[in-house]
């Protein structure tokens, strides 16, 4: 009954649906609208994009471009420079030569000549807003690192050198080096569309914490770690590994490692299945140990970020961290000796008893650069938290176009197009610490340690610095 009953509600919502449509059909004119679907009005504009490829352009070719537009029917386009494409040989009107912006010139004059209007795309390539006038202090950045242990009870006087040489000074920091417990650390080659299964054996029972896998080759797989408890195996933890694309625009930390941890589980025996479903063999080194790290910290501060280009919902979305606090650094014991740091990159400190990390951060740039484009358009993509930044970047290339063409031969430039974003995550950038106290409320500076993996204050406490780090991105 209940099912003959929903079927007579859905007729009859059907039925009022299509008399609905049918008045509304004859209130607006249902023939004046197919015939304007057909032959737009001059007020409907037909657009596309019109690709220059490859600098294969020249003023005669881009005017009969325009005219064969005009005949279709077309009365909008959007101007990309595009590049990099192996099927078409390079041309001879390389971009931003005079002869080039004679091409461009031609082309808005042209365009307004036939009532076309005309965007271009924010700088060469589709994706998405850089070139070659990005200098590395006005480019994606992110927060680096260069730190060493010391032993306290002298004066440490030395260069800690980042591995960039553009490196940005940020802070220079010292906190109390955690212990170093027991670990353990196999490597492992691994045939493509695999399961291998890989043992460890510690000399007596030990308590762990923290599985890392350092990924020497790209793959994505599938994972299950298990402890032996008395005569059985018993799972710890389940994980995914993405590291399965390599591009810059999924994180620059390109083979990341994988970092997961579990609530302290005391064993002696574990084995690691590994299930490899890319398809290539890949080789890794994997090691389990006591010692305590932010779980997926490269992921959590943006350094990887997922191989999809659209991700699904849960993707950022991690296990809550063991609640354990027994290995985490005090939030009043990271001390800010920036003043200690000169112009040189020397930092001279007297170091207290015990064993201390010195830590110098920086803003390195992530090396994105926008693509696809010829070997001329390409360079740095901007600092997308700057508007100083974005501005001059617009400056550079829709501003030079404005100042190179006549007012009166550009009135058919009506658009600026962003056409795609896949340039991968940022996490610093110019006053940032400054402007995160602000939005937050607490200094983010004794925290940074935590883009690390270091736990400082208890690992809630670190997993909320990230999270804010993450939306203030």
């Amino acid at each position: 009954m209940r099912k003959i009953k929903f079927s007579i509600i859905l007729l009859f919502i059907a039925g009022i649906m299509a008399t609905s449509c049918d008045n509304r059909q004859q209130s607006t004119g249902y023939g004046e609208l197919r015939a304007n679907f057909q032959t737009p009005p001059a007020d409907v504009r037909v657009g596309v994009y019109w690709y220059w490829m490859n600098d294969n352009i020249s003023v005669e070719g881009v005017q009969k471009d325009l005219e064969a537009m005009k005949a279709a029917g077309i009365t909008k386009a959007f101007i990309g420079n595009i590049g990099g494409e192996t099927q078409f040989p390079l041309g001879k009107v390389r971009i931003f030569t005079d002869e080039w912006w004679e091409v461009v010139h031609a082309a808005l004059k042209k365009a307004a000549e036939l009532d076309i209007e005309i965007g271009m795309f924010n700088c060469p390539g589709w994706s998405q807003s850089g070139g070659p006038w990005i200098k590395p202090n006005q480019a994606m950045r992110y927060l680096a690192f260069a730190d060493t242990v010391v032993a306290g009870g002298q004066t440490f006087n030395g260069i800690l050198q980042p591995k960039d040489s553009l490196f940005e000074d940020v802070k220079a920091l010292a906190f109390p080096a955690p212990a170093e417990l027991v670990s353990l650390t196999k490597t492992v080659q691994a045939p493509a569309r695999s399961e291998e299964e890989v043992g460890f054996t510690f000399a007596r029972p030990e308590k762990i914490r923290t599985l890392e896998i350092v990924p020497k080759t790209y793959f994505w797989a599938n994972c299950r770690l298990q402890a032996k408890i008395g005569t059985d195996y018993q799972t710890v933890k389940e994980f995914e590994i993405d590291r399965a694309n390599g591009a810059l625009s999924t994180g620059w930390d390109k083979l990341a490692k994988v970092v997961v941890t579990f609530p302290e589980i005391e064993a002696q025996e574990f084995r690691l299945f590994f299930e490899n479903t890319g398809r290539r063999r890949v080789e890794f080194s994997v090691t389990l140990t006591g010692n305590k790290k932010i779980g997926r910290y490269p992921e959590k501060s943006l350094a990887k970020m997922t191989s999809e280009n659209l991700p699904e919902w849960s993707v950022y979305m991690w296990d809550e961290e063991p609640s354990d606090t027994t290995l985490s650094i005090p939030t009043d014991k990271v001390i800010d000796i920036s003043d200690n740091l000169t112009a040189d990159g020397t930092i001279t400190w007297e170091v207290p008893e015990g064993n201390w990390v010195i830590m110098r951060t920086g803003m390195s740039p992530t090396g994105t650069r926008n693509a696809p484009a010829t070997p001329e358009g390409r360079g740095l993509e901007v600092d997308k938290m700057s508007k100083a930044h974005v501005a001059y970047h617009f400056d550079r290339f829709m501003g030079e176009v404005l100042r190179r063409i006549p007012e009166a031969d550009r009135k058919s430039l009506k658009w600026v197009v962003q056409d795609s974003y896949e340039m991968g995550g940022q996490n610093m950038t110019d006053g940032f610490l400054q402007e995160f106290q602000l939005r937050y409320g607490y200094d983010p500076t004794p925290y940074l340690p935590a883009l690390r993996g270091y736990v400082i204050g208890n690992p809630k406490l670190s997993d909320r610095f990230l999270w804010d780090l993450r939306r203030l991105v």
